[in-house]
């Protein structure tokens, strides 16, 4: 007869692969009862059996064993080995971003402060309801921690990138309380979905184990010199586009960024689909699991301009325009990526690292 221990860690072992499952989990349970002694003829092993559960080693255990398994590296089984290299690209892609928006931040400190006579002003940014200088610095200073988390991660260090990337992320959840007892409409549900995909890029980090493929050192910090070098685009899009400033700002936000890089990143990819699906089949989820999520971000954005009372027709444009173009590269991208599953069930030799 199964005792409820027994139960309760064959329910935990449902995190694990069903065929992992099929094969191991009698053994696992047994070891399981046999090293907490829940096999043995006495008093408080029947108490155990009765009333017992897994302890917290046990389930991070579990865990890990699971996020192993399911986000798989080398020698994986094919689809584990295609989410884990999706996932492991969105968590390199978003911290990428990060690290490159920290590094434009900082550059234009000095522009921001109009310190440099010649250029034209700086425009005058939306309030934000933080404290002013004193935020800005703290914001200025995480965003060193955005690109070392990024550069610790490129080249092999995943453990020390997800300390360093939780100290901008912390940043984020206190800026957004901040706001939300200080302003008088509180936080836009917008700020907190960023906070909220951000908490998830974070957690995207677990899919650097052990077992996971090394990164391509030359390739991601060349992906971070190019981001730098068109950073400034940016800034002249903010200052130069003949539309009014609050178009600009609207086209131009976080939301807007992460929407036309993703239509870029995507674009790029169908443009070179045929060499590119040779290299690795894991892009198309990849570019689409960020489309799905600057999507959302944008809809969201789109929302918070209603729910304040409406915006100006020139703003709504903007952000449905890229709401629009997003949504048209995602549907493409997403039939790459169930074709892509499909091929490598019938040819699992076919995944490229």
């Amino acid at each position: 007869m199964t005792s409820r221990l027994e139960q309760r860690y064959r329910r935990l072992l449902t995190l694990l692969p069903a065929s992992y499952r099929r094969r191991w989990e009698d053994d696992m349970a047994h070891t399981f009862l046999e090293c907490v002694g829940a096999e043995e003829d006495t008093e408080d092993a029947a108490y155990l059996r009765d009333h017992g559960r897994p302890d917290g080693h046990e389930v991070l255990s579990v865990l890990a064993l699971a996020t192993r398994l399911r986000l798989g590296g080398v020698g994986a089984e094919p689809r584990s080995r295609l989410w884990g290299d999706a996932i492991r690209a969105v968590a390199l892609l978003g911290l990428l971003f990060h690290a490159v928006m920290a590094a434009m931040e900082i550059g234009v400190m000095p522009w921001l402060a109009d310190e440099f006579p010649p250029l034209p002003s700086s425009p005058t940014e939306p309030a934000s309801g933080l404290p002013g200088e004193a935020w800005r610095l703290v914001s200025d200073s995480v965003g060193l921690f955005a690109i070392a988390a990024f550069i610790a991660l490129a080249v092999n260090q995943p453990r020390p990138a997800r300390w360093l990337a939780v100290v901008p992320l912390g940043a984020a959840w206190v800026a957004r309380i901040y706001e939300a007892v200080s302003l008088p409409g509180g936080t836009p549900p917008g700020a907190w979905l960023i906070v909220l995909v951000d908490t998830a890029l974070v957690l995207a980090l677990v899919a650097f184990h052990r077992e996971a493929p090394p990164v391509r050192t030359r390739t991601w910090v060349r992906a971070f010199v190019a981001g730098v070098l068109l950073s400034p685009l940016h800034v002249i899009g903010l200052w130069a586009l003949p539309v009014e400033q609050d178009v600009r700002f609207a086209a131009l936000d976080w939301s807007g960024l992460c929407a036309l890089s993703v239509s870029a990143a995507g674009i790029a990819y169908l443009v070179l689909h045929p060499s590119a699906a040779a290299r690795a089949a894991h892009w198309p989820l990849t570019l689409l699991l960020l489309g799905l999520a600057a999507l959302v971000l944008r809809g969201v954005s789109i929302a918070d301009h209603v729910l304040r009372g409406g915006a100006p027709a020139a703003v709504m444009a903007a952000c449905a325009a890229e709401a629009v173009l997003l949504l048209v590269v995602c549907v493409p991208l997403a039939v790459l990526a169930r074709r892509a599953t499909r091929e490598l069930r019938m040819n699992p030799a076919d995944m490229a690292g």
